[in-house]
């Protein structure tokens, strides 16, 4: 019956250890004198084991100084034996051997282990329940009645313990697998004594599918029919310098041995999920928890079923790792079927004294259960003013929350078992894990107790020590590092720049970011090779693009919300600017305006602002926001406003503003209020009003004429462009008309009309042979004007005209009169062909950019213009998000691009090159990435061609290039048409220069045609 109850026992320390209090020792009764291992001596007799487990009498001995000297002399199977021993071997002493924890004899299910043999104030202790194996250093005091003092290792607390609650087995027993008689006398249980073959705990690395695990065999303490159970655990991964196959010997968990003894060291390893600190951060998704409980046959009438997001909640509010909390629960529970659990909600075993276990908490709902653990239980484990604080990881006895909340030495290794096989199954078993070493971790330096400061060089926030003489494996998790110095998370709730006091206060929101201290990185020792951040420097989440609100007051559009990449702090140099633009149809910016941005905790960044619409032209816009760092330009962001809530159409100064959205973007509609035919918007009145010369305004009609005579309008320079020929020497002839409008120009008057070659770079002016002509029938517009001297002809010389970018104007001279006009002209026989010129090439042709106006153009060009074919004349549009050039130079270019009446699909297969033209002509070209937009520029300028595929990005290395300038030009290709033509930019730009390696690399905006250019110039 005694077996039965010890096998049942067993069974439910494995499964779940308890929160446990060590029992009030009761007297014990007179200890029962057992003759398995008869003695001849009556004080002192010294023994050595034998082979076939028996002892071999060496001597008698009344001084026990005496008998240790004699026992040492014998060797590793020399043993003490007194026949006041509590223990069946009567064995006090020994040469070499393991112990066994037999509290029962006390009265009680845990025995007590001190740091120190005397009594002095605060000396550490920890507890340990029955049948335990503990490392034997030697028997210290004998006090002649089977009591004294023992010095142990249990699970990495070194003290002492009371001889009689324990049993002594020598080394002999376990390497000759020899069965001893152990336990008994009159214990609480009424136990008699087992014999048992003893195992001693070992570790051995196994090979399990994708893993190379680290596996703890051990055994609890007691048999039946002499043979232990055995007790397995998959603690974790294997160090990288242990060897597949070896099997190692360790008295602490992370100093390893080769032999049984623990001299012939094999190297120190730190198990991740059992010394990391629990304020550290899981990443497995919530889904991921049911899943694994359905793997171990655990079904949703577990109460640990979908309480996923309740972890992963309770991680972000109360700062305790997620998944080692889920696996303390695994543990406690039964994975969720114990009766406390069903019963009471209690996951976790809470107040289920040993002495006591009927007396576990109850809690309304498995939440709760499960808040409070994170929030209110764990954390008087981790705050350093508590007297239960060992640490903040799941440890064992000798550090970490093992020391005081569980009798079981091998609870905190349970539990980092069941972390490592939940990282796996998260992984399918792939050999990928997903949180171990996710978390820089260390420990503090040879057990140094020293400061945590509140910032580098800084006061002392706290101190790490576990008492006045005591700290083992002083563990931290490393947020990042600065300086030679590491910041690392505070294992308690901090108040400005102390610990804050929480005793008998409910659930208190954690403080990731706030809740850290400093210590210098020297006195730390690495337990893995996990990188830490650099402070500031280096995300440490996803970028945060958030838009709140988007208001309309009057006619100034306000905007505020989120932008910020986690971990990127603010600085004085890295400052933040924060945008929003808006864009006209063509993609050039409209309006722009700086917003105010304010940073809270270093990193995260708010906006808000507004711009006054009022200024903008009728027509439609779409709302663009850009943001970007001084110092870390890659974690810039932009993006086309989006919010839940559009403003409401209202009408402003006699204008419509109006919003909805087009894909992914905001758009912005401004019209005119209608008042009708002949009426307008007065801003005076508020009201509309008839146009100058109209009358009697009605409501949705508008107004009526007034008649009166009709008075000569202010006279403007009208023009037209008859002809152009080149003609067999080389020569354009132009002929057209010009005259001033209600001015007369009678056959042979005063008029002239002289044709302007104007530079686009400098503005220059130089007139052209021209000839003014009477035209053969005058132009009649039946408004009572002569327009008969209207006529001319012109001559370029191609060889004339320096080498060159210039645009026509035609200055009209009559009397008075004197004004000049554009040139401009949208027939296609404007267009000549190009012509060689000593390396340069002549062109000739109206251009579609500058509203067909007639250009020339003489420079040197490396372009093949006959690959150009379009479908209409018009331009090719080119939108630029993104010009820049890094730091290490590369150019960086990102837009959208698209040729007029094409379409811009994956099914017209659009291909993007961007061009370098150096002043040779030499073309340098680079393929750019083609992707679809997050909107639909088509319905933005109301076009049936879709264009959804029409954006592009595109990069430049810089680094090889000869110095000197270079255009920038887009080839565009589809399956339909092909363009080549200028990047370029409407608005002006800020020259920014980038000095890389004894050069500098800079991007201009060039008054011909606002295209790019890129100069490139030796330092």
């Amino acid at each position: 019956m005694n077996r039965i109850r010890k096998l049942l026992l067993s069974l439910a320390v494995a499964a779940a250890s308890l929160f446990a209090v060590r029992q009030g020792t009761v007297p014990a009764e007179a200890k029962t004198y057992y003759d398995l291992y008869p003695m001849s001596c009556s004080a002192y007799e010294v023994d050595y084991v034998t082979g076939n487990g028996t002892f071999a009498k060496v001597g008698c001995y009344n001084d026990l100084g005496a008998a240790k000297t004699a026992m040492f002399s014998v060797g590793d199977d020399g043993v003490i034996r007194h026949k006041e021993s509590f223990s069946p071997t009567k064995i006090i002493m020994m040469t070499s051997g393991v112990v066994y924890s037999y509290p029962q004899r006390s009265k009680s299910n845990t025995g007590t282990i001190y740091q120190y043999m005397e009594n002095i104030y605060d000396r550490k202790t920890t507890y340990v329940t029955v049948h335990r194996e503990m490392a034997y250093e030697g028997t210290y005091t004998y006090n002649g009645d089977g009591t004294g003092w023992v010095r142990v290792m249990i699970s990495g607390f070194d003290g002492y313990m009371n001889l009689k609650d324990m049993d002594l087995v020598p080394m002999r027993f376990i390497t000759d697998n020899l069965p001893l008689y152990l336990g008994g006398n009159s214990t609480y249980d009424g136990e008699e004594p087992f014999s048992m073959h003893v195992i001693q705990g070992y570790y051995r690395v196994e090979e399990n599918g994708n893993y190379l695990d680290l596996v703890y065999y051990c055994s609890p303490g007691w048999s039946r029919d002499s043979w232990p159970i055995q007790w397995k655990f998959v603690v974790g991964k294997a160090a990288d310098w242990m060897m597949k196959g070896a099997t190692y010997f360790s008295n602490d968990g992370y100093t390893f041995f080769n032999d049984r003894k623990c001299t012939d060291q094999a190297g120190v390893y730190y198990n991740y999920y059992q010394f990391v600190p629990l304020r550290t951060r899981s990443t497995i998704s919530a889904d991921t928890y049911n899943r694994f409980l359905s793997a171990k046959g655990i079904d949703s009438s577990s109460r640990l079923w979908d309480t996923g997001e309740y972890f992963l909640e309770g991680q972000d509010k109360y700062g305790m790792n997620a998944m080692l909390v889920f696996a303390l629960a695994c543990l406690e529970s039964a994975y969720g079927t114990s009766d406390y659990a069903m019963n009471r909600n209690n996951l976790f075993g809470w107040t289920a004294y040993d002495s006591d276990p009927n007396s576990a908490s109850w809690f309304p709902s498995v939440k709760q259960a499960i808040m409070e653990q994170m929030g209110i239980n764990l954390r008087s484990f981790v705050n350093i003013k508590d007297w239960r604080y060992f640490g903040s990881h799941l440890g064992n006895k000798g550090s970490g929350i093992n020391v005081k909340y569980a009798g079981d030495n091998y609870w905190g290794m349970k539990i980092a078992a069941i972390a490592y096989e939940f990282d796996k199954f998260a992984n399918d078993y792939d050999g990928n894990l997903t949180d171990w070493d996710s978390a820089a971790a260390g420990i503090i330096k040879d057990n140094e107790m020293t400061s945590i400061c509140t910032e580098i060089n800084g006061p002392e926030l706290y101190f790490t020590r576990y008492g006045p003489t005591y700290q083992m494996n002083h563990t931290v998790a490393i947020v990042s590092e600065a300086d030679g110095w590491y910041e690392v998370q505070s294992t308690s709730y901090l108040s400005g720049t102390s610990v804050a006091d929480v005793k008998n206060t409910g659930l208190l929101a954690w403080d990731w970011q706030n809740y850290t201290g400093w210590i210098s990185a020297d006195k730390i020792t690495r337990t893995n090779t996990t990188v830490p951040v650099k402070k500031g420097t280096v995300p440490t989440g996803d970028p945060v693009l958030r838009f709140d609100a988007l208001t309309m007051n009057g006619t100034r559009l306000s905007i505020r919300g989120k932008a910020y990449t986690p971990g990127i702090y603010v600085t004085e140099d890295n400052t933040v600017q924060q945008v929003l633009k808006v864009q006209d149809m063509n993609f050039m910016d409209a309006a722009e305006q700086i917003l105010a941005s304010s940073v809270l905790n270093n990193d995260e960044v708010s906006f808000n602002g507004s711009i006054d619409a009022a200024a903008l032209p009728e027509g439609n816009y779409f709302l663009m926001f850009t943001s970007g760092y001084a110092l870390y330009p890659q974690y810039a962001q932009a993006s086309y406003v989006n919010t839940e809530e559009l403003p409401a159409e209202t009408v402003q100064q006699g204008r419509v503003y109006s919003f909805e959205r087009n894909g992914d973007a905001v758009m912005l509609k401004i019209r005119a209020v209608d008042c009708g035919s002949n009426a307008h918007y007065d801003e005076l009145s508020d009201a509309c009003t008839c146009n100058e010369g109209f009358q009697d305004y009605a409501e949705n009609k508008g107004c009526t004429v007034v008649l009166q005579s009709p008075e000569p309008a202010q006279s403007r320079v009208m023009q037209s462009v008859e002809s152009v020929e080149t003609t067999d020497d080389g020569k354009v002839n132009i002929s057209g008309v010009a005259y001033f409008d209600q001015v007369n120009a009678p056959a042979g008057g005063d008029a002239v009309i002289t044709l302007l070659l104007v530079d686009m770079e400098s503005g220059q002016e130089t007139a052209l042979e021209t000839v003014t002509l009477d035209l053969e029938a005058p132009i009649d517009f039946h408004d009572g004007y002569d327009y008969t001297r209207a006529g001319y002809t012109a001559v370029i010389d191609p060889a004339a005209v320096p080498e060159g970018n210039y645009y026509l104007r035609v200055r009209v001279q009559n009397g008075d009169y004197d004004a000049t006009h554009l040139v401009i002209s949208n027939k296609e026989s404007m267009d000549q062909e190009e012509m060689e010129l000593e390396g340069l090439k002549f062109r000739f042709y109206a251009s579609p950019m500058s509203n067909f106006r007639l250009e020339v153009s003489k420079e040197v060009s490396g372009l093949d213009r006959s690959l150009i074919r379009k479908p209409t004349r018009k331009a090719s549009v080119y939108a630029e998000e993104e010009i820049r050039i890094s730091e290490d130079a590369i150019l960086y270019v990102k837009g959208s691009a698209f040729i007029a009446n094409t379409y811009i699909n994956e099914e017209n297969h659009p291909e993007y090159t961007m061009i370098l033209e150096d002043e040779a002509g030499t073309l340098r070209t680079y393929t750019a990435q083609n992707d679809g937009c997050v909107f639909d520029y088509a319905a933005m300028r109301n076009s049936k061609f879709t264009i959804m595929d029409s954006c592009f990005a595109a990069e430049a290395d810089l680094r090889d290039l000869p110095s000197g300038t270079y255009r920038l030009l887009l080839d565009l290709k589809t399956d339909e048409a092909r363009d080549i033509f200028s990047l370029y930019n409407y608005r002006p730009i800020d020259v920014s220069t980038v000095t890389y390696e004894n050069r500098s690399y800079t991007i201009i905006r060039s008054k011909v045609h606002d295209r790019y250019l890129l100069i490139i110039q030796d330092v």
